[in-house]
């Protein structure tokens, strides 16, 4: 199952978004592994740094049995320093859900749009 949520991004509709997709999926009888493919938040200014770090940290600190995928160059500087392995470009992505993705599993995309991470539900050949 996929909720793509592609088309904007900033620190609180991240947070919000992603507690979202969670909250959808908790409870269920039968736990799937749920992926948090998060893509660069644009036009930060001087805070992007940072912002990008902190919300890598909270999502790791609040939801730890998630597979996170950082994607774009400001996601991978942040997960870096996080110890959280990245994919630099929107097409390593797509290599790396073709081979760990499982039938079943759930996959949330957030990113800003100049990313065009939402071209991973058309590349991304589900089991």
């Amino acid at each position: 199952q996929w909720v793509n949520d592609a088309y904007n991004a900033n620190p609180d509709s991240m947070r919000a978004g992603i507690t979202a997709f969670v909250e959808m999926f908790s409870g269920h009888e039968e736990q799937r592994n749920m992926y948090l493919v998060l893509g660069d938040m644009k036009e930060l200014g001087e805070w992007s740094a940072e912002e990008h770090e902190k919300l890598l940290a909270w999502v790791k600190g609040k939801y730890p049995d998630a597979i996170v995928v950082p994607v774009g160059i400001e996601m991978q500087n942040a997960a870096e320093h996080l110890n959280i392995e990245a994919c630099a470009t929107v097409d390593e992505a797509t290599e790396k859900l073709n081979r760990t993705l499982m039938n079943g599993d759930r996959v949330f995309l957030k990113a800003s749009r100049s990313l065009r991470l939402e071209t991973l539900c058309r590349t991304v050949v589900l089991p």
